[in-house]
């Protein structure tokens, strides 16, 4: 247990401009995403069509979470990917420097 603990605080510190940074960065925005998804936050989208789930359209709850639900795709359609394949290109790149050493 204490040896996960240790690793996990190595992961954490990595810096955010390195495959693991990049890495733990993305499993980050899918962790948010799957979060406000089993939250229910999906349905509070309404708000793109100018409706409220509520039914009370100045309800700043349900523009709030629908505005994070949002976010949060966003960062797992556009971002997650985006970091994955900079970190898988970026590793590439570190091992090719290093062998060309």
């Amino acid at each position: 247990m204490d040896g996960e603990r240790r690793s996990w605080r190595v992961a954490a510190s990595a810096p955010i401009f390195s495959p693991q940074g990049m890495l733990l960065r993305a499993l980050l925005l899918v962790f948010i995403f799957v979060l406000c998804h089993f939250l229910g936050w999906r349905e509070y989208t309404t708000i793109l069509c100018g409706t409220s789930l509520s039914g009370n359209p100045a309800d700043v709850w349900s523009s709030l979470k629908g505005v994070l639900y949002l976010l949060s795709w966003f960062g797992f359609i556009l971002a997650a990917p985006i970091l994955v394949i900079s970190a898988g290109v970026f590793m590439l790149c570190l091992k090719f420097n290093a062998r060309t050493r």
